[in-house]
């Protein structure tokens, strides 16, 4: 598998990865700001920002007009906002790929912010904000957060933002914002697919970016975490079944390796995350006390957490915790080292087959080249998994995923008794 081309155009970090043989083209583009960039004052600004970049261009000047050059180019455009980047990505068939490129170049620095536009945006994004909290699953996840993190920490916030904030947003507002963030030093460019002339690219990207001055460089501060000394959260909503997150704080203030992460994910994986786990053939195959029941290591940028979660019926209650306090440390020494490695050789094969697709090779190299200062492909994984320590991963999570560091979250609809 070959390396793909790195550039770097005016501080932007620019990714070529050339694919013969395909029809399209992905570009993808990652800015150094989101929701916890945001001061108090402005919750959902990053997020409206990215929904208005679509509203017209000096070149597209309306959403109509965008969504016309898209459809008569044979486009597809989209953008998401997440804690710490804005993302807007773009495919194309390789005939366009000229027009794509100018169509990403407007998009990302010649936006208008029409503010005849923002009053019915901000309406838009107040219903979607409605509506998130109206769903049970999403305030039981504050709770979980507040509590793992501390009450106002940035993870807690919800990226669409706070209607209070909303309504004070206006153009002005938009296009400070916009000429402070989308800078190409803050940027983070992947190219992917049938690339002709990669030279021919870089030269487009030169005169582009150029053009652009960097002014400010974009920095997070992560505060550090802050979690609750009080492991258990019982929280009473609407659903009939009752959700169960069982999470333990393995990790603070450390950042992890991609050694690290991997042989974390590695027993996550082989514990509940696969299609054999040890945790679904207990409480699924031999108790039936659940249809689905998943684990998962996080890691962020200053700590890392394990957490299992899964559905049950409230009279299933008793039963399951009976069962899962007094089996747990019997099914983590189940994972053997045969059982290790054969999830190892798995997730090795599905990292080679996830390239594939031109979306998704180019989603990997991006987040790759945003995260790290070297692109790892997967066939550097594969090398890198062979570095994987067994012990010391067994004696890690054998320390840490104990009943006494661990937090109970149950959201369930059983009233409490008075």
């Amino acid at each position: 598998m070959k390396k793909p081309l790195v550039f770097n155009i005016n501080k932007a970090k620019v990714v070529l990865y050339p694919i013969k043989g395909v029809r399209s083209v992905e570009i993808n583009v990652l800015i150094r700001c989101g929701s916890w960039y945001e001061k108090s004052n402005e919750l959902g600004y990053f997020h409206f920002l990215e929904h208005m970049l679509f509203h017209g261009t000096k070149s597209m000047p309306s959403a109509e007009i965008i969504m016309e050059n898209n459809k008569e180019n044979g486009f597809y455009t989209n953008a998401y906002t997440n804690g710490n980047s804005i993302n807007l990505y773009l495919s194309s068939p390789d005939v366009n790929f000229d027009k794509a490129i100018k169509t990403v170049e407007e998009i990302i620095f010649n936006p208008l912010f029409p503010q005849n536009k923002i009053e019915n945006e901000i309406n838009v994004i107040t219903q979607e904000l409605k509506s998130k909290w109206d769903r049970p699953e999403t305030r039981f996840f504050q709770q979980i957060n507040e509590t793992i993190f501390g009450r106002n920490h940035i993870y807690t916030r919800d990226i669409i933002g706070d209607i209070d904030c909303l309504k004070n947003i206006n153009s002005q507002i938009l296009h400070q914002l916009h000429q402070k963030y989308f800078q190409p030093q803050n940027m983070v460019i992947s190219i992917v697919g049938n690339i002709n002339s990669p030279q021919k690219v870089i030269n487009k990207l030169n005169k582009t970016l150029k053009a652009h001055n960097n002014t400010f460089k974009s920095k997070l501060i992560y505060p550090p975490i802050k979690p609750s000394s009080k492991k258990q959260l019982i929280y009473h909503d609407k659903p009939e079944q009752e959700t169960v997150y069982l999470i333990w704080v393995t990790q603070k203030n450390q950042k992890l390796s991609r050694l690290n992460k991997m042989s974390k994910q590695t027993f996550s994986y082989t514990l509940g995350n696969s299609v054999d786990s040890l945790l679904f053939k207990t409480f699924r195959l031999e108790y039936g006390l659940v249809y689905n029941i998943r684990s998962y290591f996080n890691n962020f940028k200053n700590y890392s957490t394990f957490e299992i979660s899964c559905q049950i019926d409230p009279s299933n209650h008793q039963k399951f915790f009976k069962i899962f306090d007094s089996k747990f440390p019997d099914i983590i020494n189940q994972i053997t080292l045969e059982k290790f490695n054969q999830t190892i050789k798995y997730t090795n094969y599905q990292a080679l087959m996830s390239y594939d697709s031109v979306r998704e090779i180019s989603n990997t190299i991006v987040r790759e080249a945003f995260n790290y200062k070297k692109i790892y492909l997967p066939e550097d994984y594969i090398k890198l998994s062979k570095k994987i320590n067994y012990p010391e991963t067994m004696i890690f999570f054998k320390s840490k995923l104990t009943k006494k560091n661990r937090y109970t979250f149950i959201m369930t609809p059983i009233k409490p008794e008075h």
